[in-house]
């Protein structure tokens, strides 16, 4: 819904053919553009985990680390969206509120963008050692 705001439009409404709004919008909802964000953060965290797994000599701690990012991060997902919904739709006038596009919803593009990039440097760089030890709840001393 993020980077496909008029996709439940009907299509005479959307904007017109050519312009970047239904470039972006059209890309987004089939193809290749419909599954690009879902690609990425998969071979993504697949490719932290291998690359860590190499080095990392305690590889339960990281399958750990990995689960508890994936799911915060799941967390922060749905709290953006309660966020723009409900808390940035207050500030925003009643034309922006009612208008469907981009200019709606670029805080959560943002957000969402700004998280992904959290995720991945986090699962690429955050120890396993004592200091994941002593947070995580899972692992036996």
């Amino acid at each position: 819904m993020l980077f496909v705001p008029w996709d439940t439009v009907q299509v005479q409404l959307r904007p017109e053919i050519g312009t970047w709004e239904r470039s972006l919008n059209d890309f987004f909802e089939a193809g290749i553009g419909a599954v690009l964000f879902s690609a990425v953060f998969v071979m993504v965290s697949l490719i932290n985990l291998a690359v860590r797994f190499k080095k990392e000599k305690q590889k339960d701690q990281l399958l750990y680390l990995f689960s508890f990012l994936n799911f915060s991060f799941f967390v922060f997902i749905i709290l953006i969206a309660y966020i723009d919904k409900y808390v940035v739709g207050f500030f925003l006038s009643d034309e922006v509120l009612n208008e469907v596009g981009y200019k709606r919803n670029i805080f959560s593009i943002f957000a969402f963008l700004a998280l992904l990039l959290t995720l991945f440097f986090a699962q690429a760089k955050i120890p396993t050692g004592k200091l994941f030890k002593k947070v995580n709840i899972f692992i036996k001393n």
